[in-house]
């Protein structure tokens, strides 16, 4: 007997604060070049979540990156920066979900001296994720005789209810 805890991730709902706060990092490291990624300090990241992305400097900002990656503007601004920033966005969601993954991970076996062979924890690949409509979190499955049989997300069946 083993168990699956596979992690489940809504892109949709998601993806709007990551694109954020990637423009938001962008636009704070075009205004200070001498700053690395890296060496960003507490006080510069609140500086950073604290801008309106919304304001006119940055949506100039969108419109001169969009310009210098050969993009063809859309109407709706936050179309614009999706462009600028899917790819590495979803890159920075699969970073996330992996971490989760590792620190429930070793929760499982060092906290709870689970044998690494009785569990494992995985996520859904990108393409998957991209079609995942449901809530976010985990789904508990098990594996017996070599059958998976996972639970079911009462959320998911209570719509499919309606």
């Amino acid at each position: 007997l083993r168990f699956v805890l596979s992690q489940h991730l809504n892109l949709k709902e998601g993806m709007t604060g990551f694109l954020t706060r990637s423009l938001q990092f962008d636009f704070y490291l075009s205004r200070h070049p001498e700053i690395e990624r890296e060496d960003l300090m507490f006080m510069d990241k609140s500086d950073i979540f604290r801008t309106d992305i919304k304001s006119k400097e940055v949506k100039a900002f969108v419109e001169q990156r969009m310009r210098e990656q050969g993009l063809v503007p859309k109407k709706k601004y936050m179309d614009n920066v999706d462009a600028l920033y899917r790819e590495a966005t979803e890159n920075r969601m699969q970073r996330v979900m992996e971490r989760r993954n590792r620190v429930v991970s070793d929760y499982l076996t060092r906290s709870l001296h689970l044998p690494e062979t009785a569990c494992s924890v995985v996520s859904d690949s990108l393409p998957v994720i991209r079609q995942y409509a449901g809530r976010n979190g985990y789904q508990i499955g098990l594996i017996l005789d070599g059958e998976i049989i996972e639970g079911s997300d009462s959320q998911s069946s209570a719509d499919a209810a309606e």
